[in-house]
């Protein structure tokens, strides 16, 4: 039985749909908060994770439909031939965004134009410094119908041995649900 969480819905002990888009797990063994997401240009849902002292958190996964922005990109006709500008127009937003909410833009990763059985996503790594701690972030954004999608996740640099695998995990297993 599902439960209604605002922009999230539990369907079992560890799996949300967020928006009817797509349907995320959220890893173990941390404690996992969510907030709801209700911005002008985005909307979704946002799972912080928590270690045992639950006093900072780890990192994120998160499920944007930014569809109204007006910035962000339609990937839909995102080809290899185009990557690289698209790349470099996603950096530059990042950068001014991080710079903007009071975070250190330290380090761009290429963006890659990834092809799963559920379509394509392309997928940008960058790092940056937030409250004095090194994040790693990732965004893969997508098409799901006619809505600009972007599932992301975050994690402490310091912890990544611990944090990457299964928070990337979870990204790549972010399934978009099709409903009519």
């Amino acid at each position: 039985m599902a439960t209604e969480r605002g922009n999230a819905i539990l369907t079992d002990a560890s799996r949300f749909e967020v928006l009817g888009l797509i349907s995320i797990a959220l890893p173990g063994p941390w404690w996992w908060h969510h907030e709801d997401v209700n911005g002008p240009n985005a909307v979704g849902a946002v799972f912080y994770c928590f270690g045992q002292d639950r006093e900072h958190d780890l990192g994120y996964l998160a499920v944007f439909d930014a569809t109204l922005d007006p910035e962000e990109p339609d990937i839909s006709n995102c080809d290899q031939s185009n990557v690289s500008s698209i790349d470099r127009y996603l950096e530059q937003g990042v950068r001014r965004v991080m710079e903007t909410d009071g975070r250190q833009f330290k380090r761009w990763m290429q963006s890659h134009l990834n092809h799963r059985t559920t379509g394509k996503a392309l997928v940008s790594a960058y790092v940056g410094e937030d409250r004095g701690r090194d994040r790693q972030y990732i965004d893969a954004r997508m098409r799901i119908g006619q809505r600009n999608v972007i599932v992301a996740g975050c994690f402490d640099v310091s912890r990544a041995d611990e944090l990457a695998a299964p928070i990337w995990l979870a990204m790549s297993d972010a399934a978009p649900l099709f409903r009519q």
